[in-house]
């Protein structure tokens, strides 16, 4: 069936065309029988659903002299030459756009066509600009089988639209988010492929730069779905973005932003972002590109919130090139509220995922490479991590001579769930799998693993900043002492309060983990420790001896207070319990006191074969403070009860001190115990202060 204006009875009108007088009755009908003999059948047809061809509007245009001198009224512009194409210009379907087209960016534009100029309009004003067929979006309709909705009213902007036969398609990416800017449109819909087959969109600028970002809740989708195990496969499905330039893919910054402003909202879906260049800044950089900028509530950068990444996604760097990766796959300072989603897999980066003083942030990544998380001056609070895997030190590109973490936790009340982090590679200059540095953080972590082949890096790193902390379900899979947990000097000692600890306190730790926690350091403390018998107790004596938790709870994380009347087997005249006082403010804080002429004891005890091994070198730590005249504190160390070591008569000028003694079980045997007992001795009339810093070997 033919479109009306194509019935041979029906002609377009010339303009010299004159309007008949018609009278009434017979004349009407007979001047109107032609109408009706060519109008009845065509409506026949319609209502039996042949819409018919739908022919030429009077907007299509068959030559470009035509095209460019057509008006701006019309909603779109149909160029379709008899040949495919007309003085160069190729067919397609253009749409009017206002806007200033003169600068030289635009100058290739109006070169491949992708442009046209208008004769009646300068370019500073508009001109025409092309759409292509992606720009009709086909989808199911209760009224017919398809139905074409313009493009005005489609659910994003396509990036076909925009995707000219250039090899670099940055400007492609810009123009249609000016395009989704200009239009009020929140999504940017990019393809798998390019319009020339491509199976990824080469770039060589950054899509987003400081004086050119995203606007503010756009959502940025690729069309296909990607492979979800492995997406950063660069023969995988999925929409593929690769970066060949020195910044980030998404490089934005708003240090002018003002006091208190806010920006963000995006959200990047399905998604595969990798970069070529070893150096680059990597996928995406926010607020980040002054090294020195450290985010204050009072400074003029933006917060930027709520950006979320979902469905699947894969950022790291997938040059040809071996060697030193600079670049994260996040890397953003004040931001605020942003979730990584559980699709997305970061890696082959120095860091992951970078975060300074950034608030409220989700990382629930199913895969992961290190994630360092910083806190600047009031920011970087209440991290959230749920990763099962991750993995660190790859050999090929990590920089033997950086400090890298699995974990870098400085930040205050993170909660971090991962349960299986190991060293992916020999590379000796890692300084360990996790650095806690918090104030009140919760890490649960599960199979740690840090030796591969003959290079091995310690569990835990302990920061001077590392406060109220607790570890929970370490299990270290491997038992080599180079796993051993290193420590910082706090910037504090608080000794004996236990609302003010600089430590980490490892709960439901395994064998292993116990003994690598409490080798060298003095900053652990160890929740369950075995009990053993104090001397005497198993012959009945005493059975109400307590068992107090030492101030700092370091190991072995508890002592024994004799009660009144107590027979120690080793000259021992015990008597009241001392009493855990605090002294005052900083830099004391609190010990056990020992009251002038009360006789007062602390006892531990460490057993050969539970706690440590036989043949090994223990030094016994404590802290006192005695005054120099009037006072009589000595230190006995017993090995089964006999006599093994002494300092006598301690004297430290009412001062703490630390001391110490080194006792080596060679010889011993599993079930030997090693017990050491501060005790008031005779004559005393001076208040005596004492700490146990634990047994470490």
């Amino acid at each position: 069936m033919a479109k009306i204006t194509q019935l041979p009875q029906t002609q377009q009108l010339t303009g010299d065309e004159h309007l008949p007088i018609v009278q009434a009755g017979e004349t009407k009908r007979a001047t109107l029988a032609a109408l009706r003999a060519m109008i009845v059948p065509f409506l026949q047809n319609w209502y039996k659903g042949d819409r018919g061809d739908t022919g030429a509007a009077e907007s299509t245009y068959i030559t470009r002299a035509t095209l460019i001198a057509a008006p701006i009224s019309n909603r779109t512009y149909n160029f379709e030459p008899e040949a495919g194409v007309d003085d160069g210009l190729v067919a397609g379907k253009f749409g009017y756009r206002a806007g200033d087209f003169s600068g030289a960016s635009y100058a290739k534009d109006f070169t491949t066509g992708a442009k046209v100029k208008l004769t009646a309009v300068a370019l500073t004003t508009g001109a025409l600009v092309r759409l292509d067929a992606s720009s009709l979006t086909v989808r199911p309709s209760a009224s017919g089988p398809f139905l074409r909705v313009p493009d005005a009213y489609e659910a994003g902007v396509r990036m076909s639209r925009f995707d000219y036969a250039t090899s670099d398609k940055t400007k492609a990416f810009r123009d249609a988010i000016e395009e989704a800017t200009e239009r009020k449109i929140g999504k940017l819909i990019v393809p798998v492929e390019t319009n020339t087959g491509l199976s990824r969109w080469d770039i060589q600028d950054s899509i987003a730069t400081p004086d050119r970002p995203l606007p503010d809740g756009l959502k940025i989708v690729g069309e296909g779905a990607l492979n979800p195990e492995h997406p950063y496969i660069t023969t995988g499905t999925g929409t593929y973005i690769v970066y060949h330039g020195a910044d980030a893919i998404f490089d934005m910054n708003f240090a002018t932003g003002g006091v208190g402003s806010r920006r963000g909202g995006w959200e990047f879906c399905n998604l595969r972002l990798g970069w070529t260049d070893l150096a680059a800044a990597g996928a995406f950089r926010i607020n980040r590109q002054d090294p020195n900028y450290l985010p204050k509530d009072t400074d003029t950068y933006a917060y930027v919130q709520n950006v979320l990444w979902t469905g699947h996604g894969w950022m790291g760097y997938m040059g040809d090139a071996v060697g030193v990766v600079k670049g994260a796959g996040i890397s953003g300072a004040k931001m605020l509220g942003g979730t990584i989603g559980e699709g997305w897999q970061p890696s082959r980066a120095r860091y992951s995922i970078d975060l300074l003083g950034c608030d409220d942030m989700r990382i629930k990544c199913m895969r992961s490479g290190p994630i360092r998380h910083r806190r600047a001056n009031t920011f970087g609070n209440n991290l959230l991590v749920e990763v099962p895997w991750m993995g660190f030190g790859d050999p090929d590109y990590t920089d033997p001579a950086d400090q890298v973490y699995a974990l870098y936790l400085s930040g205050n009340s993170s909660y971090v769930n991962v349960r299986h982090i190991e060293l992916s590679g020999p590379t000796p200059a890692l300084k360990a799998i996790v650095f806690v540095d918090g104030d009140g953080d919760t890490l649960e972590l599960g199979a740690l693993t840090g030796v591969n082949g003959s290079n091995a890096v310690p569990i835990a790193r302990i920061g001077p900043n590392c406060r109220d902390t607790v570890g929970r379900g370490w299990t270290a899979i491997v038992p080599d002492d180079r796993q051993a947990v290193i420590e910082d000097a706090p910037v504090s000692r608080s000794y004996g309060d236990i609302r003010n600890n600089f430590r980490l306190t490892l709960v439901d730790a395994n064998e292993n983990m116990r003994a690598l926690a409490i080798k060298s350091a003095t900053r652990v403390a160890l929740d369950r420790i075995p009990a053993i018998p104090a001397f005497g107790i198993a012959r009945g004596y005493s059975p109400d001896v307590r068992r107090i938790m030492t101030g700092t709870g370091r190991y072995p994380a508890e002592v024994i207070a004799t009660p009144r009347g107590f027979d120690f087997p080793y000259g021992g005249n015990a008597a009241n319990a001392p009493l855990k006082v605090i002294e005052g403010p900083v830099p004391d804080g609190a010990a056990f006191k020992l009251i002038a002429g009360q006789g007062n004891l602390i006892l531990g005890a460490v057993q050969a074969g539970v706690h440590f091994a036989p043949g090994a070198q223990l030094t016994v730590r404590a802290r006192i403070k005695a005054a120099d005249t009037g006072s009589n504190l000595s230190f006995y160390y017993l090995k089964n009860g006999g006599f093994v070591a002494a300092i006598s008569d301690c004297k430290t000028a009412g001062a703490y001190r630390e001391d110490k003694v080194v006792v080596d079980t060679t010889g011993w045997a599993a079930g030997d115990t090693l017990s050491y007992f501060i005790a008031e001795g005779n004559g005393n009339t001076q208040d005596l202060y004492a700490e146990y810093h634990g047994v470490t070997q």
